[in-house]
């Protein structure tokens, strides 16, 4: 994508952001890595939100960079959706944690952790202001989609949005990570249809969205 005065209004935006959410008295978080902010393209006509970062993405600050960040980014790849078109981030930006068996494990981010976070997301959303998004997993599907969301019925379908965009919900690819045997291939198969999906709704063209 090209620079231009609304790519460069959203970078500095998003620079601001993450300076107050740095400054910021933010929500309760045990890692002590600290924040992981959001990274792509400012002006993105997809923005991908997952849950929360785990341990590598705490420890390189970036979104999305363990193994479920690089089946998520070659699924994209697969879909033909160029990484430099989307911007990627998460609901709740610090990793929780849980003490397992002596040892600092990830842990799924409780719903009170994503209520406490969200206003903080759609700050960013705001700024980005994407005609797309997909949401990963039940926890973001719930913030950006409704309250409840069921994943086993409502994935795949195109719902409306924060401002005006169109949400889509699949799974998080650490629990498609986590399936095997026939399970795991029906799985796999339904993300790698999503994530078509959402290709095909990125194609140039009138009235593609919102929905």
């Amino acid at each position: 994508m090209k620079a231009g005065p609304d790519f460069d209004r959203k970078t500095k935006l998003l620079d601001d952001l993450r300076r107050e959410m740095k400054e910021a008295s933010l929500p309760p978080c045990e890692s002590p890595q600290g924040l992981v902010f959001g990274e792509g393209q400012s002006a993105a006509r997809l923005a991908i939100i997952g849950e929360a970062p785990g341990q590598q993405e705490a420890e390189s600050g970036r979104p999305f960079v363990g193994r479920a960040g690089q089946l998520l980014r070659r699924t994209l790849a697969e879909a033909g959706i160029p990484l430099d078109q989307v911007w990627i981030s998460n609901v709740v930006k610090c990793r929780p944690t849980a003490v397992q068996a002596g040892r600092v494990a990830n842990r799924a981010p409780t719903t009170l952790e994503a209520s406490l976070w969200t206003p903080w997301l759609i700050k960013e959303l705001d700024i980005l202001r994407p005609p797309l998004v997909l949401a990963l997993g039940n926890l973001a599907a719930g913030v950006l989609i409704h309250k409840g969301f069921k994943m086993t019925e409502e994935r795949g379908r195109w719902f409306p949005g924060p401002f005006a965009s169109a949400v889509l919900a699949t799974y998080h690819p650490s629990y498609v990570l986590r399936q095997t045997g026939p399970q795991g291939a029906i799985v796999r198969q339904r993300f790698r249809a999503d994530l078509a999906a959402v290709a095909a709704r990125l194609k140039p063209g009138p009235e593609r969205y919102p929905a």
